[in-house]
């Protein structure tokens, strides 16, 4: 009690307008305390659903026409950003096979993603010789999605591609784990 007498005869030594902003800010303060903890606790009652991100998994290509020489490396551009298969183990090129293992690449959150590939392709016999096999199209995906992407070949001496499809990257954009 001795403490409350004390507290209140040093406020009373202050003038009325200061008392007054005081006054203001301790229920201000006292406002603040009680709206946070019920707010704390609603927000601890609500489940979070977490954010999905998405992965890009390349499953594997095809050549046209086919042959077990063939050699590639594979280009994914999402929302500008290269990923590079094969990119693991020091690996530079891979070669065509039904059997070719994929490779998964995780993806910044974004509401859609625009994806485009290109391949560059080469023989075991001639590792000088290689080719770029491209596409125009662009993906706009913002939803998961499977599918082929067709490649043509391109001549950079001319700057004119292929009308037929020379190979297609088969993918995946999925929810990533």
């Amino acid at each position: 009690m001795d403490i409350l007498e004390n507290i209140l005869k040093l406020f009373s030594s202050y003038p009325t307008w200061a008392r007054v902003i005081l006054l203001a800010n301790v229920v201000c303060i006292a406002g603040i305390l009680s709206f946070a903890r019920s707010s704390i606790g609603e927000a601890a009652a609500q489940p979070v659903a977490a954010p999905l991100g998405y992965v890009l998994r390349i499953k594997g290509v095809r050549l046209f026409p086919g042959s077990e020489q063939d050699e590639i490396q594979c280009t994914a551009f999402v929302n500008g950003t290269e990923y590079r298969y094969p990119s693991v183990a020091g690996v530079d090129w891979l070669a065509v096979a039904p059997t070719m293992s994929g490779q998964t690449f995780v993806l910044p959150k974004a509401e859609r993603y625009e994806i485009r590939f290109e391949l560059q392709k080469r023989r075991r016999s001639n590792r000088e010789d290689i080719a770029r096999l491209l596409s125009q199209e662009t993906l706009t995906l913002s939803k998961p999605a499977t599918g082929v992407y067709d490649v043509h070949g391109f001549d950079p001496t001319s700057g004119t591609r292929s009308g037929t499809v020379d190979g297609e990257i088969a993918y995946a954009l999925e929810p990533s784990q």
